[in-house]
């Protein structure tokens, strides 16, 4: 059985109506599914499933720089990070007392 990429919008079921989506968030769809169907039959939690799909799905493989370069090693999103996060609670900012209350 061969499957065939459709260019057109496929159709799902949500909430009663019938909303389009794209063919290549199809994969992700099934991936869900089947995913929910995997946890229904070990008879656990459908939120547990779907807290635990939602956090392990997605990997960063590169990450954009202030300058607006991309990079994708590891130790340079590292550093990125590192960085931004230094200056966001960085304590340099002058707050009036009354604002800290």
């Amino acid at each position: 059985m061969e499957v065939e990429k459709s260019t057109t919008l496929d159709h799902k079921e949500h909430e009663g109506g019938v909303v389009p989506f794209e063919s290549n968030n199809l994969t992700s769809h099934c991936r869900l599914r089947i995913e929910a169907a995997f946890y229904l039959k070990a008879r656990k939690s459908i939120r547990k499933a779907r807290r635990s799909f939602a956090n392990y799905k997605t990997k960063m493989t590169s990450l954009r720089r202030p300058d607006g370069t991309v990079t994708a090693s590891r130790r340079a999103m590292e550093k990125v990070i590192y960085d931004f996060y230094s200056d966001l609670f960085n304590s340099r900012v002058y707050l009036p007392t009354h604002h800290l209350r």
